[in-house]
């Protein structure tokens, strides 16, 4: 390999271990992301959906990846956006076609874009709102990969809301 080849593949490794998918062809999605998040970032939330909803080029794993970081990243500074960029996220993970990514590995993005959407909603008050999405989000860790991430990441946030709500001995439950 020469070295322009062998930095493109580490390049590509970086972004696979990053994105928590194996195929080089996601990696390379990662080349549109920051494009296609100043787009959505540049739209009241009900406009990023729109497009969501009527652009294929926004149906895809990176960006949904991105989406969910970015949101997760705001929880503290900007708890509104938090909580549009969590739904965005959302949205992109309900069209990614399973065929292409993996059904297993697009209900384990599913329900992270869930827990995360949870926790914005339990950060905004909404703790009847995010007790529901909790819920969803396990429903689809069940058709997921198994990961164990998966679940000790929604089970951290699950924990949260619970305290939130004053039961604290359920929040223990899942430390236990």
């Amino acid at each position: 390999h020469c070295p322009e080849c062998k930095e493109a593949e580490a390049t590509l490794d970086r972004w696979s271990r990053l994105l928590e998918h194996p195929d080089p062809y996601i990696a390379c999605e990662q080349v549109n992301v920051p494009g296609r998040l100043e787009e959505l970032l540049s739209h009241e939330q009900s406009g990023g959906l729109q497009l969501i909803a009527t652009n294929d080029d926004y149906h895809s794993w990176a960006l949904c990846w991105a989406l969910i970081r970015e949101s997760f990243e705001r929880r503290f500074h900007r708890p509104d956006s938090y909580g549009d960029l969590a739904a965005l996220a959302v949205a992109i993970s309900r069209r990614l076609d399973e065929g292409f990514y993996g059904a297993s590995r697009c209900a384990d993005l599913r329900a992270r874009a869930l827990a995360n959407a949870a926790n914005a909603q339990r950060t905004l008050g909404h703790l009847g709102l995010a007790e529901q999405t909790f819920g969803e989000a396990l429903t689809w860790i069940g058709r997921g990969t198994g990961r164990p991430g998966v679940l000790a990441e929604t089970l951290c946030l699950q924990a949260s809301l619970k305290s939130a709500r004053r039961r604290h001995d359920e929040a223990m439950d899942f430390f236990l």
